[in-house]
């Protein structure tokens, strides 16, 4: 994302899974606001579009937001250490 950030400044919203489980409308807003978009209630519940969704995440697409995967990835922390590792030292440089 660094990279994205250098080519394209200004232009990146970064927002985490985290805050929209958290506060969908707060984080909806947020985004619509960087985007220079409107609010609309229908925003905060996109999973009930009837709109074709042809991506293999379809029955998460018709599931309203969830926080149950939020911290998940710890149970496999220690899997990935060298890979945090690496990560942690790219993004300092």
């Amino acid at each position: 994302m660094d990279h994205w950030k250098h080519m394209l400044p200004g232009r990146i919203f970064d927002i985490q899974h985290e805050e929209l489980a958290a506060d969908l409308n707060t984080g909806t807003r947020r985004m619509l606001d960087y985007c220079r978009l409107t609010f609309q209630r229908a925003c905060l519940s996109l999973h009930e579009t009837e709109h074709t969704v042809n991506t293999a995440s379809l029955a998460q697409v018709r599931q309203p937001l969830y926080a149950s995967s939020v911290g998940r990835w710890k149970h496999f922390e220690i899997h990935v250490q060298r890979l945090l590792m690496v990560l942690k030292t790219d993004s300092t440089q």
